[in-house]
């Protein structure tokens, strides 16, 4: 591994203690949780992300963030069939919105 790989490794394993310690204080918190899911997915860790973006989709209903974390972990774990369906539950939930999951990964 390049000099340069090993160091952002570094950066992101620190990233990632600062975050968790941020989910610790405010256990609830949807964009904490949501960042600590999309950090775990920085380190190609898409298991742990699927499962953290779902945890916090359960804190804020309204916020879109962990669906769309749901379906970019599904596509990068090959499950394409079920990251369609969770496209096409989001476009229903999103129906009216200005912005639905196609737009989010066009």
């Amino acid at each position: 591994m390049p000099e340069f790989a090993q160091e952002i490794l570094i950066f992101l394993n620190k990233s990632l203690e600062f975050i968790e310690k941020a989910c610790t204080l405010r256990p609830e918190n949807c964009k904490f949780t949501s960042e600590l899911a999309y950090q775990r997915c920085l380190v190609e860790d898409y298991n742990d992300g699927f499962l953290t973006y779902q945890k916090a989709a359960t804190f804020d209903e309204t916020n879109m963030e962990p669906l769309y974390g749901m379906i970019y972990c599904r596509i990068m774990q090959g499950k394409i069939e079920e990251a369609q369906q969770q496209i096409e539950l989001v476009n229903e939930i999103s129906e009216g919105q200005t912005r639905t999951a196609q737009h989010y990964f066009s």
